[in-house]
C-alpha cells in the first residue's frame, strides 16, 4: 500500500482562486504526476534552453486542476516575451539573461531572476555547441509569480532534499558527435509556495548520465539510459528513472517511449510508465494502472 498517494491544497489556496468555484478538496496533486513533471521538465528544460525553445507552457486540457495552475494562473502558453539566455550576446564563453518582472503569458506571468548557459570546448569562445567535445552547463535561479500569490522557483542553487543530500549545479549537456548528447542533471529544485509556505518540493539528479539522440529539440528528440533521481520532498520518496526510448515528436512533453521506476523511501517497489501522448502518461505499479497529467513544461 502507498504510503502517500496526493499531497492535499489547503483551503487557504483555493480561497485566493478567483472565480473557480472549487472546493478545498477538489484539489490536489497527484504525488506520481508530480515527480514525473519535475523529471521530464529537468531534462527538456535544459535541451530548449540550448535551442531556444520557447518558455512556460501550461496544458489547456488537463482533466484535474493542477497546482501551476492553482497558485499561478488558468492556463498559459508559450511566451515569446520573456527570451531565453540562448538569444543573448556571447560574452566570455557564456550567454545570460536578467528576468526583472518580465511580463510572460500575456502580462498573467511576471518571471524573476537569473539564466546562464557557460560554454565548454574548442567552439566556447563563440558560445557555439556544434563540434564533440563541446559542452553546455545551465545555471539559474527564476521566480514564476501569478496573480493569485502563488509562486514557482526552479533553482539550481545547491541545496538539501528531504534524505540530506545537497546537490544543485544545474544541467549539462555534452556533445558526443553523430546528433548524441550526454545529459547530467548535476542539480536542480523546483519548489510551489504561497504566502511563504511550500507546498510542492522535489529536488532532481542524475546518478548516471543520460542520452539524447537524433536532435536537441522537441521535434524529435529521444532520451536513452542512465539514471535520473528525483526526490519528493514532502511525501517523502525517491523514485529512480530509467528511460527506454522517451520521444518528443514536436509538442512540449513526450509522446511514446516507456520510464522503469525503481522507488526508495515512504515508497517502495517498481513501476512502469508509458507515454501515451502529449501530456498523458500511463502508470503501472503493483498491477493497477492510472493516468498521469504533465501541466506544466518550462
Amino acid at each position: 500500500m502507498e504510503s502517500f498517494k496526493k499531497l492535499a491544497v489547503v483551503s487557504l489556496l483555493v480561497a485566493v482562486s478567483v472565480g473557480c468555484g472549487k472546493k478545498a478538496e477538489d484539489f490536489s496533486v497527484d504525488a506520481d504526476s508530480a515527480v514525473l513533471e519535475s523529471g521530464i521538465n529537468s531534462v527538456s528544460s535544459l535541451a530548449d534552453e540550448s535551442t531556444g525553445g520557447a518558455f512556460a507552457r501550461l496544458q489547456s486540457d488537463q482533466i484535474k486542476p493542477s497546482i501551476w495552475s492553482l497558485l499561478l494562473v488558468p492556463e498559459i502558453n508559450a511566451s515569446s516575451v520573456c527570451q531565453r539566455p540562448y538569444t543573448q550576446s556571447c560574452s566570455g564563453a557564456s550567454r545570460s539573461i536578467q528576468y526583472s518582472g518580465c511580463a510572460g503569458a500575456g502580462g498573467l506571468v511576471s518571471l524573476d531572476g537569473t539564466a546562464s548557459l557557460a560554454f565548454s570546448g574548442a567552439s566556447s569562445g563563440t558560445c557555439r555547441f556544434n563540434q564533440s567535445g563541446d559542452g553546455i552547463t545551465r545555471t539559474y535561479n527564476i521566480n514564476f509569480t501569478g496573480p493569485r500569490g502563488g509562486v514557482l522557483n526552479l533553482s539550481s542553487d545547491s541545496k538539501a532534499d528531504y534524505t540530506g543530500a545537497n546537490y544543485g549545479g544545474g544541467g549539462q549537456l555534452s556533445f558526443t558527435g553523430a546528433s548524441t548528447w550526454a545529459v547530467a542533471v548535476l542539480g536542480r529544485h523546483t519548489t510551489y509556495s504561497y504566502d511563504g509556505v511550500e507546498y510542492y518540493s522535489t529536488s532532481v539528479r542524475t546518478t548516471s548520465a543520460m542520452t539524447i539522440s537524433n536532435s536537441l529539440s522537441r521535434s524529435s528528440r529521444v532520451l536513452n539510459g542512465g539514471v535520473l533521481q528525483v526526490n519528493h520532498n514532502i511525501a517523502g520518496f525517491t523514485a529512480n528513472f530509467v528511460p527506454t526510448n522517451v520521444t518528443w515528436s514536436g509538442g512540449c512533453y513526450p509522446s511514446s517511449g516507456s520510464i522503469a521506476v525503481t522507488y526508495s523511501g515512504s515508497k517502495t517497489g517498481t513501476a512502469t510508465i508509458t507515454f501515451t501522448g502529449s501530456g498523458s502518461a500511463t502508470y503501472t505499479k503493483d498491477g493497477e494502472s492510472k493516468t498521469l497529467d504533465i501541466s506544466y513544461c518550462e
